[in-house]
C-alpha cells in the first residue's frame, strides 16, 4: 500500500531523531482504501452475494455494519457494547479508533462534527451482532472488535474479497448504504444525518442514478403508459 508507506514516512519525519517537520501533511483520519479508487455502489443482489462470501464471523459483522449502518472503518473498530441500544435498535457513533497524536492507537474524536450521530440498526444486523457478542470476548474498554489498526482490518477484508473476484472496499459498502437509502426515497437530510455528512455533501455525492433506480423508473414508465 503506497499511501500507507508515504504516511509512515511522514510520521517518522515528525519524531526523534529526525524532527524534520512539525506535523504530517497527511490526515490520519483518511481511510487508505477510500483514497485508492472512487467508491462504487453495489446492487442489493451484489451486496447479498458479497456477504455470503465473507468469513470469518468478525469480518462478516464488520462488513454488515458498513453496509447496513453506513459506518466508516474507524467508527466500526471504535464501537463498544455500550454504544449499542438493543431496545431501540440503534447505535451511537460518538468516537472512532484511530492513530493518536502520540503515535499510538486508541479512542479519538470522530471525523467531523456531524459524524456524532445515532444510527438505526436493522433487526437482522442486530441479531447477528448479538450472536457475535456471545461467541467473542471483549476487553477492559468493552470494545466490540479488538483490531488495533482500522486500516489493516479494512485491507484484510479487501484482499479477502479480491481473492474471490470482487474488487470491493468497506468504503464501497458505506457508499452502497447511502445510495440504497436515496434510491428507496429517503430524503437527503435524513441520509446526511445517518452518514455523518452535511446535506450539501450528501446531495453532491449520492444524487447519481443507479441500475436499480433505472429499472424501477423503467417499470414505472411501462406501468403508466
Amino acid at each position: 500500500m503506497y499511501i500507507s508507506r508515504i504516511k509512515s514516512l511522514f510520521n517518522k519525519a515528525t519524531k526523534k531523531p529526525y524532527k524534520i517537520i512539525i506535523k504530517t501533511p497527511l490526515d490520519e483520519d483518511i481511510d487508505l482504501l477510500e483514497e485508492i479508487k472512487e467508491a462504487k455502489a453495489l446492487t442489493k443482489s451484489e451486496l447479498d452475494n458479497l456477504l455470503s462470501l465473507i468469513k470469518p464471523e468478525k469480518d462478516y459483522v464488520i462488513c454488515l455494519l458498513a453496509a447496513t449502518c453506513g459506518l466508516r472503518i474507524g467508527e466500526i473498530i471504535g464501537l463498544t457494547w455500550g454504544d449499542i441500544d438493543e431496545v431501540n435498535s440503534e447505535l451511537n457513533v460518538n468516537k472512532q479508533w484511530k492513530r493518536l497524536k502520540n503515535g499510538s492507537f486508541g479512542f479519538g474524536t470522530v471525523k467531523r462534527k456531524n459524524s456524532n450521530r445515532i444510527v438505526p440498526i436493522p433487526q437482522s444486523t442486530l441479531s447477528t451482532l448479538l450472536k457475535y457478542k456471545k461467541n467473542n470476548p471483549t476487553d477492559i474498554k468493552n470494545r466490540i472488535f479488538l483490531d488495533n489498526r482500522p486500516q489493516n482490518a479494512s485491507y484484510r477484508i479487501y484482499k479477502k474479497l479480491n481473492k474471490r473476484g470482487l474488487s470491493v472496499t468497506l468504503h464501497d459498502l458505506r457508499h452502497t448504504y447511502a445510495t440504497m437509502l436515496v434510491a428507496s426515497g429517503v430524503d437527503f437530510k435524513t441520509v446526511a444525518k445517518f452518514m455523518g455528512h452535511d446535506v450539501e455533501m450528501t446531495i453532491k455525492t449520492y444524487s447519481h442514478v443507479t441500475k436499480d433506480m433505472i429499472k424501477r423508473a423503467t417499470d414505472t414508465v411501462n406501468f403508466i403508459f
